[in-house]
């Protein structure tokens, strides 16, 4: 999210916007421990407005007046005091529905970079979405609107089993990357997939996409730290599963100038690819036509994340990747394992490593 025209974002901060925040745990007057992931608040935005214990008293009511508007934003605000316990500072009122929580030694606004009086945003999956200096409840407030209003309500009757997953990659990350496959290698990727009987495809038929490999450390270290820091939670989360292994990242291009593909397929149909569990595709651009990624199995639906969003799924899906009719479509691709998927893998390895060069990297 781009800085708000009404302050100034904060910097530099332990958090990146898209990074799962832990629980965070603080007392409120009474000295209990209240958690800003407990289920009374779980599932909503969470703007906390950070102040000194000098915060005005006609300053707190404007805040507790706001604090219904908040929730018709399915959004709540706490009122985050800073370097100071409840003595003097001024409390809501007995039935007011705004939090006010104490951090004496400012651990909290500090590990989100905010070192003056502002507010913090958490997306309503405790996502971080930035820290803006200067804000107050009210500006707060728009943000939290501006977030809710972005989001089409609706009744879902069929979907398939997939995860999506925003803001994995920031539009600087997505530019590197798409520079990246500019400049790089380009490989024939087309001539290696899984079909429903397990065969292998030699040529274009299937598949249109140029493809390069990450062979740099310091673009791999950033992607592996996106994946590992916004990803792998979420599929633990999800579906109960723990990573242990990333197949070496590649960029790929859908052209439509070829009118760029992948048909239908499963990823861990072949000797080469039964070991992979969940695969991950990350858009990296939205100036195109078509591309949208479809699970036929579970209906007409299609998936097309925004930039820096990606759809994780499990690689037993039949799934495609539809023609890309304007423009071209860039995208990261990636595969997940367990352990004993890494065991499998490396068996495959010793038996077809003559054949098929390692993208796997631990």
């Amino acid at each position: 999210m781009p800085p708000h025209p009404c302050g100034r974002e904060t910097t530099p901060s332990n958090f990146e916007i898209g990074d799962p925040v832990p629980a965070i745990v603080l007392p409120n007057r009474s000295r209990q421990s209240i958690n800003l992931a407990g289920q009374d608040r779980a599932g909503a935005m969470l703007a906390l407005w950070r102040t000194g214990g000098d915060v005005s008293l006609a300053d707190l009511t404007h805040a507790e007046r706001l604090a219904p508007d908040f929730a018709q934003a399915d959004a709540h605000v706490i009122h985050l005091v800073v370097g100071a316990m409840p003595d003097g500072v001024p409390a809501p009122g007995w039935d007011s529905a705004l939090t006010q929580l104490f951090d004496p030694r400012n651990e909290v606004a500090q590990l989100f970079g905010l070192e003056s009086p502002g507010v913090i945003l958490l997306d309503r999956n405790r996502r971080f979405q930035g820290a803006f200096a200067g804000l107050g409840p009210e500006q707060a407030l728009a943000l939290c609107r501006t977030h809710h209003d972005r989001e089409v309500p609706g009744i879902i009757t069929e979907q398939a089993p997939v995860l999506l997953i925003p803001n994995i990659f920031s539009a600087t990350d997505c530019d590197a990357l798409i520079d990246y496959w500019n400049h790089g290698a380009k490989e024939d990727g087309n001539n290696l997939a899984s079909t429903d009987g397990g065969n292998y495809y030699d040529g274009p038929q299937i598949k249109r996409r140029a493809d390069v490999a990450i062979q740099s450390k310091q673009l791999f270290d950033l992607v592996k730290t996106r994946v590992e820091r916004r990803v792998f939670p979420e599929l633990l989360k999800s579906f109960q599963f723990t990573l242990a292994r990333m197949e070496m990242p590649r960029i790929g291009c859908y052209d439509s100038a070829v009118l760029g593909e992948f048909r239908r397929h499963r990823d861990n149909t072949t000797p080469y690819t039964a070991h992979r569990k969940f695969a991950l595709s990350i858009n990296l651009n939205d100036d195109y036509d078509g591309g949208e990624v479809a699970f036929p199995e579970y209906g007409r639906k299609v998936y097309k994340p925004a930039p820096g969003g990606g759809v994780a799924f499990s690689s037993s899906l039949l799934h495609e990747a539809q023609p890309v009719t304007r423009g071209r479509r860039f995208g990261l691709f990636t595969f997940f394992t367990d352990e004993e998927g890494g065991r499998r893998e490396a068996e495959m390895m010793a038996k077809h490593g003559d054949k098929l060069k390692q993208y796997t990297l631990t």
